[in-house]
């Protein structure tokens, strides 16, 4: 077990740091022990088995945060302290810890940098799985599901964008 060994800076009593580990998880130990069993059986189901993407993902998220695979050593300069920091797979689609850092550095980048002080609206598109399964497979079909989305957010602000002209004339 790693814990710092020095008090936190500025008076802080946060607890100490323990390394994340993933391979202790449900997730992990289950996909672990059947991973290669379940490639298998779609490679033997499905002609040319599982799209390249989703081996990547799974492969990536199992070695994820895993001192074998990879890692560096962090050293404090003030008081010595150091850890091991085990290189993260940095994916979208299915590890947890990657994408929960991915959310918050991209949340923390758009109120920072990006997004105006103004109220602002979000659109949020929900497909049936199936469709969702076959827009992953076919890009065309996504970017056809993406501009119906588009044109009818547009349509809409339109719409809304000529009530309130009408009203303030």
């Amino acid at each position: 077990m790693e814990h710092a060994t020095h008090a936190p800076a500025h008076g802080d009593e946060s607890p100490p740091h323990e390394r994340h580990r993933p391979e202790e998880s449900l997730l992990y130990k289950t996909l672990q022990r059947h991973w290669r069993t379940f490639q298998a059986e779609a490679e033997r189901e499905h002609e040319g088995g599982l799209p390249r993407f989703i081996v990547a993902e799974f492969e990536a998220y199992l070695r994820c945060g895993i001192l074998a695979h990879g890692f560096l050593r962090a050293r404090c300069q003030e008081c010595g302290d150091s850890r091991l920091v085990a290189f993260s797979c940095k994916r979208r689609g299915f590890c947890g810890s990657c994408i929960c850092r991915r959310m918050c550095d991209t949340a923390a980048h758009l109120v920072d940098n990006v997004l105006p002080r103004a109220p602002i609206r979000q659109w949020v598109l929900t497909v049936p799985h199936g469709l969702r399964y076959a827009m992953a497979h076919d890009p065309a079909l996504a970017g056809a599901v993406l501009r119906a989305f588009m044109g009818a957010v547009s349509w809409t602000l339109r719409r809304r964008a000529r009530k309130l002209a009408s009203a303030v004339c």
